[in-house]
């Protein structure tokens, strides 16, 4: 930017570079000094203004040479337009007042062009024009800078309190009252209002830099619904006037309210959703419908408005509604109103019809005392049905199981009365009563029948616990009873005496009490039997515990088999574990070499073996152990297995030779001779058993004693005293000693294979009380020999109740039959 005076310094020479020859310096300030025409010229606060500058010539042949233009209470010009070349104008702004917002425009008529006009552009202006030959012209022009009032504000009169509140919607027959307000503006702006084009006459309020105009229009009727109402403020014609524009928004009251839905159905059903349908007619804008139940409110639902054009304030609203039993004839209610209109309510209101389900309740008959009930007491139940519509069924239950009538047993079913007679502790539980409509079925609480009793066992099994000597058990009597028992009493029962035990070391609760027992020397080895005692009475059977040595595990028992060609699956169910932690052993022996092919063991319970892989056309002998740190039980040995698979050839050819069906046809004959033969031997046998039948086979030797029964004898292989009887092989005559049909000695071969496994010794003294007696399998360490143990499937333990008689194991190869 150059500096000022080089500014002035240029202004000088170009002022004498265009002053004619015949004007001096002093003719030139003279002519500054002469009265000029004074025009008009305004602009708005922002906008493009026009200062307007004639620079026409008197004569038609003048041209203009210059354009300055000078602000009031400056001596030097504030713009230039240098036009002696036209077709290369000069043009200069001052950057201090208007700088590039300023320019020149010749047509249609002279004027400076003024953008962005700001508050210190109003101001009084001087525009020179010099000629080549007329005099210089000057034009003052008074520039004024109209400032536009800002956009009007309606507001509504009617809440006072918040000081002119904004408009909102108006109620139909309500008198209208609005402000409208416009701050600023310079000249003062004009406030008017039109509702749609028609001019609407107000009263005008002038404060100090705001104009109001007040209208009241009163009443407001459903005609002007949608009208435009607007206020408008101009204080210049440069722009449009300022407007502010609402439509009315009037409320209109309902005309009419419909439950559609209650001409539709006669009833509802209980604990089923609706969808109830209320239609509301010549409400604007969407009324509130609320739904009452009597006099409760029910809900408040959203509305769907549809319209049309022959009734165009329809509204309709959707509820769904699940009635309960309990709103059986009560009043359903659809209100609408227009809360901004007074008196607009409208209601419409349907008496419900509800079916439900049987809504039943249990009750103890007045007369008796639920809390002291004992066996052999008489007790009956009531039930209480409401329903819509009536029931036409009622059953009873105890412990979700129907009740039927039954007069030798005790059970009457009387109407809606239930009665047991001579109630026992298996009367005790939750009884229920049901009653049945069309609508279904509604089922009691279950009310508790509590039957006192005296104390039972929990358990209907004695339990077997195994202990070493100085190792304590822990003995766990738990029992049924109400109430609760008092007192818990522990007695040792040996050889049928009984011992009171200390109490010290038995520790109760509610219905259980843990005695720990530690077992000194073997006589301490027996029963223990714990008795409960309530207020009814002392326990009649006690819970009994039998107190053994620990030694070897009791044999498996229920064990079952099932194969395949080539697997095997075994399933048992453990026995006493001897007192110790016990695993599972299976072993499949096979034969006729008595070789173990397969052994598997298993921990858990119940055991279950599995065996894959198994090699067709061979047979197997299962035998199953439980094994704990004693030892081995006694082994469970299942029937022979065969496995019929395909069996291996040499051969790698599958063709089928002829040779191959000569073999089989050669077979078949061979079998079917063999067949002849067999019959005739079957009829042989039997009549050779007839008379054999007529004399003794066997003859009993017991205990070392040499004399005989008509039973036959005993054979003792240890040569001592032996409490097991065994059948003395050669007391069988040659018939009995194989009674297949056909002659087998597959059966007399050694038994090397498996002596090891069937002469098992206990590893302790084991003591089984039966019926009362002590019964004791002695352990063969004290024996100088081996003594045979017999096997059981069935039983966990031998019971040595007497002489015991084993028959010889005769096995019969397979035959072509």
């Amino acid at each position: 930017m150059a500096p000022a005076g080089h500014l002035v310094l240029t202004f000088g020479l170009l002022t004498s570079m265009i002053r004619p020859s015949w004007q001096t310096s002093d003719d030139v300030l003279k002519d500054l000094d002469k009265p000029v025409p004074v025009v008009s010229a305004a602009g708005v606060l922002g906008q493009r203004a026009d200062l307007p500058c004639e620079i026409a010539s008197k004569s038609s042949e003048d041209m203009v040479r210059m354009v300055l233009w000078f602000k009031e209470g400056d001596g030097e010009p504030i713009f230039s337009a240098d036009l002696r070349n036209m077709s290369n104008q000069k043009i200069w702004s001052s950057p201090n007042v208007f700088n590039d917002r300023a320019s020149f425009k010749m047509a249609p008529f002279g004027r400076l062009v003024v953008k962005s006009v700001s508050m210190g552009d109003e101001s009084m202006y001087r525009c020179r024009v010099d000629f080549k030959n007329s005099p210089t012209k000057n034009i003052k022009i008074n520039f004024t800078v109209i400032v536009p009032p800002e956009r009007p504000e309606i507001f509504d009169f009617r809440n006072k309190d918040k000081q002119h509140r904004k408009i909102e919607a108006f109620n139909e027959g309500q008198e209208l009252r609005l402000l409208c307000q416009v701050i600023g503006g310079r000249p003062r702006p004009k406030v008017v209002w039109f509702l749609e084009s028609q001019l609407i006459e107000g009263r005008t309020e002038i404060l100090d830099n705001m104009v109001k105009n007040i209208i009241t229009i009163n009443p407001v009727s459903r005609y002007q619904l949608h009208s435009r109402l607007a206020c408008n403020a101009s204080n210049t014609h440069l722009i449009t006037a300022s407007i502010r524009q609402i439509t009315l928004d009037v409320n209109l009251k309902p005309l009419s309210v419909d439950v559609i839905t209650k001409d539709e159905r006669a009833y509802l059903s209980a604990e089923k959703t609706y969808r109830i349908e209320c239609r509301v007619k010549g409400s604007r804008p969407a009324p509130v419908i609320t739904w009452y139940k009597n006099s409760n409110l029910l809900i408040k639902h959203p509305v769907k408005m549809s319209t049309s054009s022959s009734d165009p304030n329809v509204t309709i609203s959707y509820v769904p509604f699940k009635p309960g039993a309990d709103d059986n004839n009560s009043k359903l209610t659809c209100r609408a109103e227009n809360p901004m209109v007074a008196n607009s309510s409208m209601e419409d209101t349907w008496i419900l019809n509800v079916h439900y389900v049987p809504r039943v309740r249990i009750n103890f008959g007045s007369s008796l005392n639920p809390t002291d009930i004992k066996e052999g007491d008489d007790v009956y139940f009531e039930c209480e049905v409401n329903s819509n519509p009536r029931a036409h069924r009622l059953v009873w239950f105890h412990n979700d199981k129907e009740i039927h009538h039954n007069v030798t047993g005790g059970v009457i079913l009387i109407n809606i009365s239930l009665v047991l007679q001579k109630v026992t502790r298996q009367s005790a539980g939750e009884y229920s009563c049901m009653a049945i409509n069309t609508e279904g079925r509604g089922v009691s609480q279950p009310i508790n029948l509590a039957v006192r009793f005296v104390p039972i066992c929990k358990s209907d099994k004695d339990q077997t616990f195994g202990a070493l000597k100085q190792e304590t058990v822990s003995l766990r009597c738990e029992v049924d009873s109400n109430p609760a028992p008092q007192t818990f009493y522990w007695q040792f029962n040996s050889a049928g005496v009984n011992q009171d035990l200390p109490s010290s070391r038995a520790i109760s609760f509610d219905t259980v009490s843990i005695y720990n027992y530690t077992p000194q020397h073997d006589m301490e080895y027996g029963s223990i039997d714990c008795y409960a005692e309530n207020h009814i009475g002392k326990q009649v059977m006690p819970c009994r515990y039998t107190i053994v040595a620990a030694g070897r595990p009791f044999p498996l028992q229920n064990c079952t088999s099932n194969h395949t060609d080539s697997s095997l699956q075994v399933s048992c169910v453990e026995n006493f574990d001897g007192g110790l932690p016990q695993v599972f052993l299976m072993e499949l022996v096979e034969l006729p070499t008595y070789v173990t092919k397969f052994n598997i063991s298993v921990n858990q319970t119940p055991p279950e073996f599995k065996i894959f892989g198994i090699e067709a056309g061979t047979t197997y002998e299962i035998r199953l152990y439980a094994v704990n740190a004693k030892g081995k039980s006694d082994p469970v040995i299942l029937e022979t297995v065969t496995f019929k698979g395909v069996a291996k050839y040499s051969s790698a050819s599958s063709e089928l030779r002829m040779d191959s069906v000569i073999t089989a046809l050669a077979t078949l004959t061979f079998c079917t001779v063999i067949l002849v033969i067999v019959i005739g031997l079957i009829i042989h046998r039997r009549r050779r058993r007839k008379y054999l039948n007529e004399k003794p086979k066997l003859h009993l030797h017991q205990d070392g004693d040499d004399a005989t029964s008509a039973n036959g004898a005993l054979l003792n292989l240890s040569g001592n005293s032996s409490p097991h009887p065994l059948v003395r092989p050669s007391a069988l005559t040659a018939e009995d000693s194989d009674p297949d049909i056909i002659p087998n000695h597959f059966g007399k071969r050694s038994m090397k294979g498996i002596e090891n496994e069937l002469f098992k010794t206990l590893s302790k003294t084991t003591r089984r009380k039966e019926n009362g007696v002590d019964n004791t399998m002695t352990s063969a360490e004290d024996s100088d020999e081996l003594e045979p143990m017999l096997i059981s499937v069935d039983s966990p333990i031998q019971k040595l109740k007497g002489p015991e008689v084993v028959t010889a194991l005769h096995r019969m190869q397979e035959s072509c039959i």
